[in-house]
């Protein structure tokens, strides 16, 4: 008995003493695993400015208006601001504030913009079962490490349609895995040699034919992929394959119309379902300029099958010049979004937003472009902080705009219906429209 006790003592102590390591190598880990952005981060915190301003979002914020500020702030103030660009292509809110503790520890942000949430609307991706356990034990690291796993695990079992075609489950969730952690060549070392066994795997292609596209920015072999598998008749997610065509022609000056033509036609008239998939704004938004009008009212129908796209035909009528239809449609999306929303991101949003008010940062709350921020308004005006928020519209601004000038010429795609990642022309209206705030609020 005694001998029994003394190992199971061993047992625990050997347990507990893991368990320290891991959270002492996870925090460890934390400061010292790095990006390009948090290089460029690092170098701004070198500056001896008065204030740091940190901003928080998804990929309208990476590499984004942030930019744009500095460059602005730095010809009005000198050595006044830093600009902490925060934001992190394809996130969810529960991903920014597993974050957010790090980044205030590492930042010490005096100000922080807040420009998000449209992935989460997009994708309801968010868990409210885990909404306490997010607020109340963030800062342990542990914790945060058994919530990523489950998060992956939860990701592996959407991304059911990569087991169909696979003979070897354990590969592609190997893949999936890699994938979402960077590992990108890793990635494509392992599609690689799947292909090489069955060239037709076909969830192994247009894995490796995205991989090219978006990730590994080989677009040649990206596109070649694409059109060798329409070419086939492959059939698994086919809407990715003309993603990667129509972007690719969009964005080659070098293309070939006839062939870019071919594979449009044959999207309109063969496949015309890939636009009512989830990525039917970026299809959408990338041939729209080169359709004619009855291929896009065929789209527009696919599009608006099951409800009106309000967001969509708003800027479809603003483009026809049809200003006062523009504003009908797009004052209906703003009573939808007021009546219909995703309570769940709403609640992991509030709690970003509380945490940073609680460390004492100044809050600016900046709603999407053309979008109202009265939902953004209603959603946090109960809370007891909500007398420390700034808001910011680019509402009026951008519908101004876009009356003014082409679509094109302030948004490079429009993934979300009514506005999408924004040009450097787009990008500098939101720094300067920020610019006016943060003088009033340092006044």
């Amino acid at each position: 008995m005694k001998l029994f006790l003394k190992r199971f003592l061993l047992i625990i102590t050997g347990v507990v003493l893991s368990l320290v390591v891991l959270e002492c190598g996870l925090r460890l880990a934390g400061w010292t695993i790095s990006s390009y952005q948090c290089y460029k981060n690092d170098k701004i915190l070198k500056n001896k400015s008065k204030y740091r301003i940190m901003c928080l979002g998804e990929s309208t914020t990476a590499g984004q208006y942030p930019v744009q500020l500095q460059k602005i702030l730095d010809k009005k103030y000198p050595n006044k601001f830093s600009v902490i660009d925060c934001g992190v292509p394809g996130t969810l809110l529960q991903s920014i504030f597993y974050n957010l503790d790090d980044n205030i520890q590492k930042y010490s942000p005096d100000i922080a913009i807040c420009m998000m949430g449209i992935n989460d609307i997009i994708c309801d991706g968010y868990d409210s079962k885990r909404e306490k356990n997010f607020f109340y034990t963030n800062n342990v690291k542990i914790y945060k490490l058994f919530l990523l796993i489950k998060e992956n695990i939860k990701n592996l079992l959407k991304e059911k349609f990569l087991y169909a075609q696979t003979e070897d489950n354990d590969v592609m969730s190997k893949v999936i895995l890699l994938k979402n952690s960077g590992h990108f060549s890793d990635v494509e070392k392992i599609l690689l040699e799947i292909l090489r066994e069955n060239p037709d795997n076909e969830t192994a292609f247009v894995e490796l034919s995205v991989l090219y596209s978006d990730y590994l920015k080989k677009e040649d072999f990206g596109y070649s992929m694409a059109k060798e598998a329409l070419n086939k008749g492959f059939s698994v997610r086919k809407e990715r394959y003309y993603n990667i065509i129509f972007k690719y022609n969009r964005d080659n000056s070098n293309k070939i119309f006839s062939e870019f033509k071919y594979y449009l036609d044959k999207a309109v008239f063969e496949d015309i379902d890939i636009f009512s998939t989830e990525i039917r704004y970026f299809l959408y938004g990338f041939i729209k300029d080169y359709i004619t009008l009855e291929q896009k009212n065929k789209i527009l129908q696919i599009m608006n099958k099951d409800n009106k796209d309000y967001n969509l035909l708003a800027i479809n009528a603003i483009e026809q010049k049809e200003y006062q239809k523009a504003r009908e449609y797009f004052n209906k999306a703003e009573e939808e979004r007021l009546t219909i929303y995703n309570s769940k991101a709403n609640k992991i949003y509030n709690f970003i937003v509380k945490k940073l008010t609680d460390n004492n940062i100044k809050v600016i709350c900046m709603q999407y472009p053309v979008r109202s921020v009265k939902p953004l308004q209603e959603q946090l005006k109960d809370e007891p902080y909500y007398d420390k928020i700034t808001f910011i519209s680019n509402e009026k601004l951008f519908k101004d705009a876009l009356m003014k000038k082409d679509y094109n010429e302030i948004f490079s795609d429009q993934f979300a219906g009514d506005f999408g990642h924004c040009t450097s022309l787009g990008n500098t209206m939101i720094a300067k429209n920020i610019v006016n705030i943060l003088e009033k609020i340092i006044s």
